[in-house]
């Protein structure tokens, strides 16, 4: 859960840059900051969960670039 107060109501347009959490303090500081040098670093927009249960333990990607829902067991 997370809730972020923008100035003065006006929340930015940033779709393309924020799909997935990973992105969202490097979005966050760049607006705060005016700044877009911050978004010229941005990570693959993809979600990763650590699987305890119900699967084999490890860490898997959960949401893919394409923002499809997958379960796919990350390699070292």
């Amino acid at each position: 859960m997370l809730a972020i107060k923008w100035p003065e109501n006006e929340v930015p347009d940033y779709k393309d840059e924020l799909i997935t959490a990973v992105n969202l303090f490097r979005v966050l500081f760049s607006y705060l900051s005016e700044n877009e040098d911050y978004l010229k670093a941005l990570a693959d927009n993809k979600s990763f969960d650590v699987v305890s249960e119900d699967a084999s333990f490890g860490v898997y990607e959960v949401i893919n670039e394409n923002e499809e829902i997958v379960f796919i067991k990350v390699e070292k």
